[in-house]
């Protein structure tokens, strides 16, 4: 994982916490929900709001800076065990607005929602898969500058001479005739 990572995740957490008070936690994902067993999926009791990156193809840039384009998938996760649960869509709809077209660094374009689907697969639980895309740079890996201290050492000597030979006032080249 890159800073970029790290960035945006923080981002997207501490966006959901501010914005979006119908969701309870965001955690990042590692197939919580994806058991074998279905009889044991067990969900917080609140609602949650997963953070999937997927694969990210990196491009170098100007002395090692690296830009990619990053496809993150959210997954919000609501219990259904009865009628009084918040629907899922009201759920969706706050993380759109929290998210969309948001930024908060630098290092990142604003995001934009590219995809939603709804996953059946559970029960006991609505889950909807959110795909935001933005493209973010990696300065971490950037080359440090050529700074004035540096020195170059060489076993050749450098002569400097002083005197011009200038055989042409308008161009001042000298071809070594006096």
């Amino acid at each position: 994982m890159s800073i970029v990572h790290s960035i945006l995740y923080n981002n997207i957490r501490d966006r959901l916490k501010a914005k979006a008070p119908l969701v309870g936690a965001t955690i990042l994902y590692n197939s919580q929900y994806l058991l074998e067993n279905e009889k044991l999926e067990r969900v917080k009791e609140r609602n949650t709001v997963y953070v999937e990156f997927a694969e990210t193809d990196w491009e170098n840039r100007i002395r090692n800076c690296q830009k990619g384009l990053f496809t993150i998938i959210l997954h919000v996760v609501a219990r259904t065990l009865n009628d009084r649960n918040t629907p899922i869509f009201d759920i969706v709809q706050q993380v759109c607005v929290a998210l969309g077209g948001y930024t908060a660094d630098v290092s990142y374009q604003p995001l934009k929602r590219i995809r939603e689907e709804q996953n059946t697969d559970h029960d006991g639980m609505d889950i909807w898969l959110i795909h935001f895309q933005t493209e973010a740079t990696d300065v971490s890996t950037t080359l440090p500058p050529f700074e004035d201290t540096d020195t170059i050492t060489t076993d050749r000597d450098l002569i400097i001479n002083k005197d011009l030979d200038i055989d042409n006032d308008q161009i001042r080249t000298g071809d070594g005739v006096f």
